[in-house]
């Protein structure tokens, strides 16, 4: 780890804040700031633990400790001093930035230079895994490949500022699977195939419906995809609930064995989560406490939907057996289903 890592990540720590006595120099640079300088780094994402593996299409994340919307400036490069433009998407409140690059290389150094107010600056160094290259055995070897998504593994992106209390809801036994189901090499398209698993998740669930991708996805940047689903069933504080307009996108591994920088998009209806001591809608309210304009309209008016991202979750291989495409009708003539409702007391 460098010197500009250790320095930031210490300064995130310390929370960077300016000192009366104007000794505050949160990146070791040398800048001193007036006393009534607030301003500082609170958090980074790759942190120390994260900044030697870096997904070569991640998210870089900070945290400050005031609105530095308006005045912050950022500036990534590779070593040799190879500029990559960034797209940045600030919270509401002026404290969190997503700085989303352009595709980096593999296997290569990055530093990323922070410019903020009371002309403080800091660097955050990284380097990308080797996740990046082609499939060795082409694309074709991806075929009846079963992965199974370790959710465990997710950070919530969107809304910023609320992924712990999110987080906090997932049940750890909530198993997606996916698998590639065909190859077209003269469109350079990959389908692909989605379901529940169930006991240790490495086992299709024979009585929920398959996840539906029904337009295949571009797979000429391979070894990365993106594809989508009208609906992914989960069930989350013990609700069953369906993300809605779903993305998924990610990179197999160069040996097929997993699938790396995982990022699951969609739509939740939050108001049929229960949560103990928080009203029907109070999943929202808490929501917008931390993160302020997060919960928008749904269909019927009610503020009550969030629109989520989770990224950077790992996908590993677990079966050459496929995955069956599975519907509602096949479940009611599955006698090992029980499709019969409870009834009424």
């Amino acid at each position: 780890m460098t010197m500009h890592m250790k320095s930031l990540v210490l300064a995130a720590l310390a929370l960077s804040a300016c000192t009366d006595d104007n000794t505050d120099d949160p990146a070791g640079t040398g800048d001193t700031a007036a006393p009534e300088c607030t301003s500082g780094i609170v958090s980074v994402f790759p942190d120390e633990a994260d900044a030697e593996s870096i997904y070569y299409r991640s998210a870089i994340e900070l945290e400050f400790k005031t609105d530095e919307s308006g005045t912050a400036s950022f500036m990534l490069a590779d070593t040799d001093g190879n500029e990559v433009s960034l797209a940045e998407s600030w919270s509401d409140d002026g404290l969190m930035v997503l700085l989303q690059p352009d595709p980096l290389m593999p296997s290569t150094d990055y530093v990323l230079d922070v410019s903020y107010s009371c002309d403080k600056t800091a660097a955050l160094d990284f380097t990308t895994s080797e996740i990046g290259g082609e499939v060795e055995d082409g694309p074709e070897s991806l075929v009846d490949k079963v992965f199974l998504i370790d959710l465990t593994t997710a950070r919530i992106t969107t809304p910023p500022g609320v992924g712990d209390l999110l987080m906090g809801l997932i049940p750890t036994d909530i198993f997606i699977l996916v698998s590639p189901n065909a190859y077209d090499s003269a469109t350079q398209e990959i389908s692909m195939t989605g379901a529940l698993g169930t006991g240790d998740g490495t086992v299709q669930d024979e009585c929920m419906p398959s996840i539906d991708f029904p337009v295949a996805a571009d797979f000429s940047e391979n070894p990365y995809f993106e594809i989508s689903a009208e609906t992914l069933p989960l069930a989350v504080a013990g609700a069953n609930i369906e993300l809605t307009d779903v993305m998924l996108a990610g990179s197999f591994s160069a040996d097929a064995s997993s699938i790396q920088g995982l990022t699951l998009a969609g739509s939740a209806d939050l108001r049929d989560i229960d949560i103990p001591d928080v009203d029907s809608a109070g999943l929202c309210d808490t929501v917008e406490l931390l993160a302020p304009g997060a919960c928008r309209e749904c269909e019927d008016g009610v503020v009550a939907c969030l629109d989520l991202v989770l990224d950077s979750m790992v996908a590993n291989h677990v079966s050459d057996a496929g995955l069956a495409i599975i519907s509602d009708e096949d479940i009611e003539q599955n006698p090992s289903c029980d499709t019969e409702e409870p009834a009424a007391e």
